[in-house]
């Protein structure tokens, strides 16, 4: 009886000091999505630089794929059939740098909407739901 005793009490020893420890560790519903789904701008940035468009695929941005990727591939068609194509590279290089900064922008706009939180917000004759939340 006493042995069972014991074991019952280092039972519940245990799983307290579990919970203590899970419980600290635990963060809000909204941190541990931001977590999950963060990107990371420089990888974007990076992408952009590799592949027409992956930089913004990579922060879901389609329309800036679409125009970033089109772009880029008519300048590296008009560099093929232009015979000094010297002009038409610089400006692809511009293009791609181009292309790289707004991947980064992109991908830290994707992050700061993974912030934003529902609620509602009242105005003259209207009601908007939606509020920005930081942590």
């Amino acid at each position: 009886m006493k042995k069972i005793a014991l074991v019952l009490m280092v039972a519940i020893l245990v799983s307290s000091l579990g919970t203590t420890v899970m419980a600290g560790e635990l963060k809000s519903v909204r941190e541990l999505h931001f977590k999950k789904y963060k990107k990371e701008p420089m990888v974007g940035a990076g992408l952009a630089l590799l592949l027409p468009g992956a930089g913004h695929y990579y922060a879901q941005d389609n329309k800036g794929m679409k125009k970033f990727g089109l772009a880029e591939l008519a300048g590296y068609s008009l560099a093929v059939l232009v015979d000094d194509s010297s002009l038409i590279e610089a400006g692809i290089i511009g293009l791609k740098a181009y292309a790289a900064l707004d991947a980064y922008r992109k991908v830290k706009a994707y992050n700061k909407s993974l912030t934003t939180d529902f609620g509602v917000s009242l105005k003259k004759n209207q009601i908007n739901l939606g509020v920005n939340y930081q942590f």
